[in-house]
């Protein structure tokens, strides 16, 4: 949507030139009317303009030190000057000034729509230039490092979507490793990182001790790092020579004392790292992270520096079976993903979320006894979640009239975890229910708030901005809601609640056709009987005579 203002000292130019744009169906404009520079100058000081098309002879203030006053205000905004007259030495002038373009109002309507179409193109243009384009890439290349951390992180989550949207991904943030491939994985610890810290502080942290890491590793392997929280790192690694995994393990494993050295002595820090044995699958690259850290947090205990691995004899055919159960491993590994649940609720992503919830689901269904706490624990860490969640968008009540809210604490009133999944997954998809459901809710308020302004109003000059700050919308957001609500245009409906006005007034006063038009706040006559018999068929007087007349 573009903000257009006209500026004329005559008002049947202006609602002309209204008209003209209203009824573009190109493009979507909010219109402002002003006529003189000084209410255009104020309308400038509260609301950002994109075009305006002034009349280049205003009492008081010709166009082009409106020009001048614009450009101080938004230097952006393109200019398009109206003139009754042709003079060459005035368009020189008016063109040197940044004017866009130079229209005649004795020219047809086309030239004047063809002068905006090329201020919307330059607009357009504006925003691509190439100055900005070439911060935008500066300002992307000091940040790709964190990018690159951020995205290799995504895979905690354990969802990989497509081996091309991943690559795709790497190709543009420059990490040198193939999706087509397996991956070796590798968690670390670092005793002396601490949440005390900054956040920028514990970023150059973690970028110094990658650069560590890489000065060992550069020479054999590709690799790429995020962090898993509370000091822990991981590394994403493939070797330069995809056929030399076995070769590339154990240069790993050798320089590890080393890097533990290094780190210690550059920057005092105490390291431990667990390595994965054999390349990973990039779709077990989540769990077999979380799998890597709790042998770290198994095996570290008091001690300040370990290296181990996840080789385990005997359990070939078990994927990262533990000595001890294997589901209650499992659960440990589905308990780190419940922070991806808590982002699909809160999104609103309802198909990420039950395809998550529903492979956590089948674990905890193998469960036997409904005393073992790790599944306790992930029962209770999803109820605190929706309890949350509910609490903070006020659905307790609603959801209460749909489901016993008293379960959602209580392991004890399931027979079995099979049970107690099932009640949170129809529990979860009533909380999506009621969340939609108060969200058109509050579409539909904010729709009834505007029709009953507008009609309260009527007699007023009902501007988009003014419709927005009653409501707390972006302009352009509201008038995308209300169409897509109502099934027509917000400024469309403003005319048709004058036009509706106009016809009862009609048909029951004795207010002159003349009266009508000001008191319904047309600035003139002849503008508010086009736009009357545009919608009626009819001239103002001709359905006043007809409506007295007895005829509908």
């Amino acid at each position: 949507m573009y903000r257009l203002l006209l500026i004329d000292d005559e008002p049947e130019i202006v609602e002309w030139l209204e008209q003209l744009f209203k009824e573009n169906e190109r493009h979507d404009f909010e219109v402002f009317k002003a006529y003189t520079a000084t209410s255009a100058l104020n309308i400038m000081e509260n609301v950002r303009i994109d075009i305006v098309v002034s009349d280049i002879c205003m009492p008081g203030m010709d166009g082009l030190e409106i020009t001048k006053r614009i450009r101080s205000r938004w230097p952006k905004c393109k200019v398009i000057m109206l003139t009754g007259y042709d003079n060459f030495d005035y368009i020189h002038t008016a063109l040197k000034n940044d004017v866009v373009s130079y229209v005649l109002k004795t020219e047809e309507d086309e030239v004047l729509i063809n002068a905006v179409e090329k201020a919307i193109s330059l607009i357009e243009r504006d925003l691509e230039i190439l100055e900005i384009n070439e911060k935008s890439k500066q300002l992307m290349k000091r940040m790709q490092p964190v990018l690159q951390k951020e995205c290799i992180n995504n895979l905690l989550d354990g969802r990989f979507f497509s081996e091309e949207k991943f690559q795709a991904q790497f190709n543009e943030l420059e990490i040198k490793l193939r999706t087509d491939v397996p991956v070796l994985l590798m968690v670390g610890h670092m005793m002396g990182l601490t949440n005390d810290n900054t956040y920028i502080e514990r970023l150059d942290s973690f970028f110094s001790i990658n650069h560590v890491v890489q000065q060992y590793f550069q020479s054999h392997l590709h690799s790429a790092f995020s962090t898993m929280g509370r000091g822990y790192l991981f590394w994403v690694m493939q070797p330069l020579d995809i056929q030399e995994y076995t070769s590339t393990i154990a240069f790993i494993k050798g320089s590890l004392e080393l890097i533990q050295s290094s780190l210690r002595k550059s920057l005092r820090i105490s390291s431990s790292f667990a390595l994965s044995n054999k390349p990973v699958p990039w779709k077990e690259v989540g769990d077999k992270l979380i799998h890597l850290k709790h042998i770290l947090e198994k095996r570290l205990g008091n001690r300040s520096e370990i290296l181990v691995t996840d080789a385990f004899e005997g359990n070939e055919g078990k994927k990262y079976k533990l000595p001890d159960d294997e589901i209650v491993f499992l659960l440990r590994l589905k308990t780190a993903k419940i922070k991806a649940l808590e982002r699909y609720l809160e999104n609103g992503q309802e198909e990420d979320f039950f395809s998550l919830f529903n492979e956590i689901a089948s674990v905890m269904e193998r469960i036997d006894s409904m005393h073992c706490t790790q599944a306790m624990e992930i029962y209770y860490s999803l109820s605190l979640m929706l309890l949350s969640y509910i609490n903070r968008y006020e659905l307790v009540e609603k959801i209460a009239f749909k489901t016993a809210t008293y379960k959602l604490m209580r392991t004890d009133e399931h027979y079995s975890w099979k049970e107690a999944m099932e009640y949170l997954k129809n529990f979860v998809a009533i909380v999506f229910e009621e969340r939609k459901s108060d969200i058109n809710a509050n579409d539909s308020d904010i729709i009834a708030k505007i029709k009953r302004y507008v009609d309260e109003h009527v007699t007023e000059d009902i501007s988009l901005t003014e419709l927005s700050d009653l409501v707390g919308l972006n302009p352009s957001y509201l008038s995308r809601l209300f169409k897509s609500e109502t099934g027509y245009n917000l400024s469309n409906y403003i005319s048709e609640t004058k036009i509706n006005k106009a016809r009862e007034l009609l048909k029951s006063s004795e207010m002159k056709v003349t009266e009508i038009s000001d008191y319904l706040g047309y600035s003139s006559l002849s503008y508010f009987s086009h736009l009357f018999k545009k919608a009626t068929k009819m001239t103002p007087n001709e359905y006043k005579q007809l409506a007295k007349g007895g005829c509908k």
